[in-house]
């Protein structure tokens, strides 16, 4: 499991970071999660350098002379609290416990809510044990989220003295993605922006700058379209896009596991001439997966948005030649389960390679699973450029062979012998499943 799964699985565990200054004044660390937001109410002014522990938390504070013994003393390892319990303006109850850390000659404070719905943290914590990682792991990376500085905005700030930020969304390798509430037009926004700890800072800002670009020039509605961009005060750039309000595919994936034909083909109806018009835009994606793709409910009616173009390459085009070799040949990039065989090869791509993608989507939405399996990423390599795919018929014997076919196509390992454009793609998928659109 990846330092980012788990960051945002600690996150979602309910952490609030605090680091308690020499000067006996508090100040919030990163973003805040949501049960703090809650606690405090919508009215409450989110400003972390006026943050008063003690005020908040008043049963805090005996739990914070023994953290200065703690402190002064051993330095080492953590000083844990007995869980107690505090109450919101409201009434509701909230059940807390407190962790002491000494880092880096910071002294850190981690509030845990446990009163977290029961099913979901042993659910979260499951996923912890099976990415192997004990109390001390954990307490590990809890560390490394407060030295690299990940989190670089915080929850209630002013960003650019327009854009409220309310939570987060989500973090990948090289940024993190803002929900907020652009106060001048008062629409829900998603910001994203560099992070401040990304390796390699000069490469990685040239890659958001791309992404920044690509999603300029591409113009179509179920592509999130980019709204406004800049510098926060400390010259991070960011920049804001549509806020889609919906559920990750994946997710939708994990509640239906086998999607009818109609739903299947629904989804691409709106999909396809998506990812046709990024193609056109001379762009591939190149990391096209479930997870990329959000669905929205509009009058009963799911719509699908491409999301996240943040490895996606400008091809074609000789003035964007500067861009175009920021990532090159011979590099695998993407999400293994979904290469094409030419990325596995490390071998020059074009929007074929999207195709292919696409086509494991499909497979893996008719069938309830794709159509390789394999502990490791050389396996997934071998599986991907050897392997052929078992017929969807095998798993699912309610698809048509004309549909089944049609699928498969996509799934060549020779880019030739595919659709040449996600357009076609779909029209083979409509005729086969006698769909008009």
């Amino acid at each position: 499991m990846s330092e980012t799964i788990t960051a945002a699985l600690l996150a979602a565990l309910g952490f609030l970071t605090i680091e308690c200054l020499e000067d006996g004044t508090f100040q919030l660390i990163g973003n805040s999660p949501q049960w703090y937001f809650d606690f405090c109410g919508e009215s409450f002014f989110w400003d972390s350098n006026n943050f008063n522990l003690i005020a908040t938390f008043p049963f805090i504070e005996v739990f914070l002379y023994d953290a200065e013994t703690f402190w002064q003393e051993s330095k080492d390892g953590q000083l844990k609290s007995g869980p107690w319990t505090e109450v919101d303006l409201a009434g509701k109850e909230y059940h807390l416990e407190a962790l002491a850390l000494f880092v880096e000659k910071r002294r850190i404070v981690l509030i845990e809510n446990i009163s977290v719905d029961y099913d979901e943290k042993q659910i979260l914590l499951q996923k912890l044990r099976e990415s192997s990682l004990n109390q001390d792991q954990i307490i590990k990376n809890i560390r490394a989220e407060i030295l690299t500085g990940q989190n670089t905005l915080i929850i209630g700030e002013l960003l650019a003295n327009r854009y409220k930020i309310t939570s987060v969304l989500g973090k990948g390798g090289l940024g993190i993605v803002y929900k907020a509430l652009d106060q001048e037009t008062n629409n829900t926004v998603a910001i994203k922006m560099l992070l401040e700890n990304a390796t390699d800072t000069n490469y990685s800002q040239q890659l958001f700058e791309r992404e920044m670009k690509i999603l300029r020039r591409v113009n179509h509605s179920n592509v999130v379209s980019i709204l406004d961009s800049g510098l926060t005060q400390t010259a991070k750039p960011y920049f804001v896009m549509d806020y889609v309000e919906g559920s990750p595919l994946n997710v939708l994936m994990e509640e239906e596991r086998v999607w009818s034909l109609e739903r299947t083909f629904n989804l691409l109806k709106h999909i396809c001439p998506a990812l046709n018009a990024i193609h056109q835009a001379h762009v591939i994606h190149r990391d096209l997966k479930p997870a990329n793709i959000m669905v929205k409910n509009v009058d009963g009616q799911e719509i699908g948005i491409i999301l996240d173009l943040g490895i996606a390459k400008i091809i074609i085009n000789p003035k964007d030649n500067a861009i175009t070799k920021l990532t090159k040949t011979g590099v695998i990039i993407g999400t293994v389960q979904y290469l094409s065989p030419e990325q596995c090869l490390g071998k020059l791509l074009d929007h074929r390679t999207d195709i292919y993608a696409l086509g494991m989507i499909v497979y893996e939405l008719l069938t309830g699973m794709l159509p390789y399996e394999s502990d490791t990423v050389e396996g997934w390599l071998f599986e991907h450029l050897k392997t052929i795919p078992e017929p969807l018929t095998s798993f699912n014997p309610t698809i048509s062979s004309a549909v089944n076919d049609a699928v498969l196509w996509a799934l060549e390992k020779k880019r030739e012998n595919r659709p040449q454009t996600m357009l076609e793609f779909l029209e083979k998928f409509a005729e086969a499943g006698k769909f008009s659109y």
